[in-house]
């Protein structure tokens, strides 16, 4: 069996104080983490080198690690 891609993830709505490391892998391109209570982005989503969207509403983010601003 070859190994799995995860390519899209949806973790929306489930109180994360914290985006959980596991989910952050290479492959991932489209992640939705809104409405959890998250201040803070962990820095290693900067080596997401394929992540095209990232939707972070309904969170309460003090600061990202991102270079690029994002909107929330």
């Amino acid at each position: 069996m070859a190994g799995l891609e995860l390519r899209e993830a949806d973790l929306s709505s489930n109180n994360f104080s914290e985006m959980p490391e596991a989910i952050l892998v290479s492959t991932l391109q489209n992640l939705s983490i809104t409405d959890n209570v998250m201040t803070k982005l962990p820095p290693t989503i900067t080596r997401l080198q394929s992540l095209k969207t990232c939707n972070l509403e309904g969170n309460q983010l003090e600061s990202t690690p991102l270079a690029t601003p994002l909107s929330l």
